[in-house]
């Protein structure tokens, strides 16, 4: 019963702490033996407004096979930002995303 209550004030605290900006990100590396195809050249349609940015698209790994998420417009957060492609990564267990994300 103690480990239980242990365990539970521990997944409370990281829910608790998940919208604080020092929380830390855990993020799971899910490694995939095949590369992944080669990349769609995207013709992206007219920005919906001048702020916006374009964030090609790219393969995405779903249900055993790899399928291709389009890209979108976004606008920046907070002013001037710049945008960091994901990309595909390789290590000896296979290849894993890297997220794409906005850096200043």
């Amino acid at each position: 019963m103690r480990k239980f209550a242990i365990a539970a004030g521990v997944a409370v605290g990281l829910l608790l702490g998940a919208g604080s900006r020092a929380s830390a990100q855990i993020v799971a590396k899910v490694y995939v033996g095949a590369p992944p195809p080669v990349e769609i050249v995207e013709h992206p349609p007219a920005a919906p407004g001048p702020r916006y940015i374009w964030i090609k698209g790219h393969h995405a790994w779903r249900d055993g096979h790899y399928v291709w998420e389009p890209g979108r417009w976004e606008i920046p957060p907070r002013g001037r930002h710049v945008w960091i492609p994901g990309h595909w990564d390789r290590e000896p267990g296979g290849y894993f995303w890297v997220d794409g994300h906005w850096a200043r």
